[in-house]
């Protein structure tokens, strides 16, 4: 078995259970990893070529049936020092974990093992999705592209 945390959709029992494919018995704890916080910063493109085919018809593409819209923002962990976040503890095994790895497009699977607060863990490996740079809407790089002008 290994670790999985969910701290955005993987929260939800009823999500990740469609991703297994079964019914999730095993219990679910609350935990609280250290280091991380939750950001709303990865963008992606409703055009991925990763995204599966069924998703790139998706009709929820659309604003009032009319105009198509491309960049949506999903959840994400960010590195802060001194920051601890909650979230939830789910086991799996690791073909199931591979499950959640072609779900979670432009996410990388990253190993927190060790920065659990509650838990000291040997012998396993848990796991969390963070988002790929590539990803990641940056406001701060995007500011500093942007020249000002003032208007006289």
């Amino acid at each position: 078995m290994v670790g999985m945390v969910g701290y955005g959709s993987l929260i939800s029992v009823q999500s990740t259970e469609r991703t297994l494919g079964r019914k999730y018995i095993d219990s679910i704890y609350l935990v609280h990893l250290e280091g991380f916080q939750r950001e709303w910063n990865y963008v992606g493109s409703n055009n991925d070529s990763l995204l599966p085919k069924e998703s790139l018809k998706y009709d929820g593409f659309y604003i009032k049936d009319t105009i198509p819209f491309d960049k949506r923002i999903f959840l994400n962990i960010m590195a802060k020092k001194k920051s601890t976040m909650s979230c939830v503890l789910s086991f799996i095994t690791p073909e199931e974990l591979e499950g959640f790895d072609r779900r979670e497009i432009g996410y990388e699977r990253i190993d927190i093992t060790n920065i659990i607060k509650e838990y000291n863990f040997k012998g396993g490996k848990v796991y969390v999705y963070k988002a790929l740079p590539n990803y990641i809407y940056d406001l701060d790089l995007l500011a500093e592209k942007i020249i000002w002008k003032k208007v006289t």
